[in-house]
């Protein structure tokens, strides 16, 4: 329900504002492989606040985006932060809950992710309907400022043990951009017949 309210607001055709929701999973599914391996190499806890950092600061940007195209640019900004607290928190509980813990904690993530997923699009039809079209992206912004003061006020601050190899820049890009066209041909794939 929200993506006609933002049809309407940028005068844009539906198939480009499809793309703040594609757009964005598709930077997600693409960029998880690599914050997971960056967290690997520069710690965990370092990636996983300096996403929430980021997807802080670009869901607060987006919220004044003057066009569909800055705003598009700053989705797919608050999809790196995303993935980056995404693809380390589960690390991050196998790392530093206690065995007994450590399943239940997992489960309660999972739970999460999954009650957002089914929740996100009844909420933002919601909102859309009674709020202005910036409150889709600044309703999360104080829970995620809490999110943000617990991580790094709870999660331990130890350096990670530096892992040998390098990073493979070419297989990040091969992947994001099979993901990409896999994802372009199902989403466009009626339309160019």
């Amino acid at each position: 329900m929200s993506l006609p309210r933002l049809t309407e607001t940028f005068h844009a055709g539906i198939g480009t504002v499809q793309w703040i929701t594609t757009g964005y999973l598709l930077a997600v599914a693409s960029l998880l492989p690599v914050m997971g391996k960056l967290g690997d190499r520069y710690g965990q806890r370092r990636i996983h606040n300096l996403g929430y950092v980021c997807f802080t600061i670009s869901s607060v940007l987006i919220a004044f985006s003057p066009n569909v195209a800055i705003l598009l640019l700053l989705r797919v900004l608050q999809a790196a932060g995303a993935s980056m607290f995404q693809a380390t928190n589960i690390a991050l509980i196998t790392m530093y809950m206690p065995k007994e813990r450590r399943g239940r904690s997992l489960g309660i993530v999972s739970t999460a992710v999954a009650l957002g997923g089914m929740s996100g699009p009844i909420a933002g039809g919601m909102i859309a309907q009674w709020l202005s079209w910036q409150w889709l992206f600044l309703i999360h912004v104080p829970i995620i400022l809490f999110a943000t003061w617990l991580a790094f006020r709870s999660i331990p601050n130890q350096e990670p043990e530096r892992k040998p190899g390098t990073f493979d820049g070419m297989g990040a890009v091969l992947f994001t951009a099979v993901i990409g066209i896999v994802i372009l041909g199902v989403t466009q794939g009626q339309v160019w017949g």
